[in-house]
This record gives C-alpha cells, structure tokens and sequence, in this order.
C-alpha cells in the first residue's frame, strides 16, 4: 500500500508544540505571526499568512482572486475533495471533465451498460463526437478514458493543440484494478493474458503523448504535482 504522506517530526518540533499547549495563549498567541514572518523573510516573498489546512489555503485563494458566483473554476476530477471545497466556498462553480461521465449522461446508462446493450462502436462513436467537441475549448482538463487517445481523431486534435500527459503504472497493477472491477466492459470479457497483449498494444499509442509520468511508486498529490510542473513549464 502506498502511504497517503509521511511526516516528519523531530524533538524540537515536539517541544515548540508542548509549550504552546502549557501557554496560555493557545490561539491567539504572538507564534502564527512570527511564523508567518519568518517564512515571509526566508521565502523572499511580500506577504505570509499561516493557516490551518490545504483547504484553508486554497480557500484563501479563492477569496484573493475574488471568485463569486459567477465564476466556473475549472479543476481535475482526479483530485481530492478539497480542491472542489475550496471553490465552493468561495461561491463559484468547479468544472469536472471526465469523458466517461459525460457519456453517462447522455446516454443515461453506464459505461458497462453501453457496451451490453449497443456495442463497442456506439460508445466509440460518442466517445468521439463528445471529446472532438469538448477539444475546441482551450482552458480545459479533460481525463479521456482508456480508449480516448486510441482514436486517431482525437489523437491528431490532442497532438495539434493540447498538452497530454500519460499517467502509467506496471502492467501487474492495472492488470490488477482491471480484474477487480466488476463494471469495466473490459474487465468482463478479458482474460489475464489478454489484458497483457492490449496493455503492450496501447502503451504504444499511448507514448505518443507529450509527457510521460510513471505512477507506480507515487501518491496521488505527487502525481497531481508532476503534473502541474510540467503544465507550467511547458504551456503557451
């Protein structure tokens, strides 16, 4: 099991902790300010503010940019709650775009469902229709399902205009989530051996995409983070 975070915690940090407890300013002591102070000089910045959470930060930011209820906030769907929190507190609307979901939506059935009682083509025909139009949109995330980037259309628009990144973990541990899923079309008609040979078959396609990160030894806030960098770095 891959640890949520692991933190570190020395005597020193102990004991700063134990004489807040034995003051008798538990909460409105003078420490948040020094410490914000302190980080403010050692970070070069103009500004620090202290807070209790990453909750509290993003939230903070949200107040900061003056986000209201006008305001679409466009987020990942792979992310924790907080992210969606933080723009809901601040009175504006977060932006989910998974392909998947949509799909459902329109369609009113799952994933799994569609495939039993249409076939494969529909889905892929709406996959593309719903994902081609959602591509004419810059400003967007956007997690295709596995199928997505195998489509030449959409693969040629993601390559022209966007930045793609593949998420990859060893062929044991997808093989792995596969085969636990009841509900993956793939998973109900799909051997072991099978899930091996289209894993191989799509990692080539999938290495076409403008950036690759290895997943298997990383959280979910580390490869958020391997995201964002590499979006920073590279955008336009």
């Amino acid at each position: 099991m891959i640890p949520y975070g692991h933190h570190i915690l020395d005597e020193e940090d102990i004991e700063a902790v134990v004489e807040i407890l034995r003051s008798e300013s538990i909460t409105q002591g003078t420490t948040g300010n020094e410490f914000s102070d302190s980080l403010s000089a050692y970070t070069g910045s103009r500004y620090c503010v202290a807070v209790s959470s990453g909750t509290a930060a993003l939230h903070l930011i949200g107040l900061a940019l003056s986000w209201g209820k006008s305001d679409v906030i466009l987020t990942s769907p792979i992310t924790f709650l907080a992210s969606a929190n933080s723009i809901v507190y601040s009175r504006a609307t977060p932006d989910f775009i998974d392909i998947d979901k949509l799909i459902e939506k329109e369609t009113n059935l799952k994933i799994y469902e569609i495939f039993q009682r249409k076939g494969e083509s529909y889905f892929r025909n709406l996959e593309e229709k719903i994902t081609l139009k959602l591509l004419k949109d810059k400003g967007k995330i956007i997690a295709l399902g596995g199928g997505g980037f195998l489509n030449k259309n959409i693969r040629r628009e993601i390559l022209k205009s966007h930045i793609s990144f593949w998420l990859s973990w060893k062929n044991s541990t997808i093989i792995n989530r596969i085969l636990k899923s009841k509900k993956r079309p793939i998973a109900i008609s799909s051997s072991e051996n099978d899930l091996k040979k289209l894993i191989n078959e799509r990692s080539n396609i999938y290495s076409e995409a403008k950036f690759k990160i290895n997943c298997e030894t990383l959280t979910k806030n580390m490869i958020v983070k391997n995201i964002i960098e590499l979006y920073e770095k590279n955008k336009t």
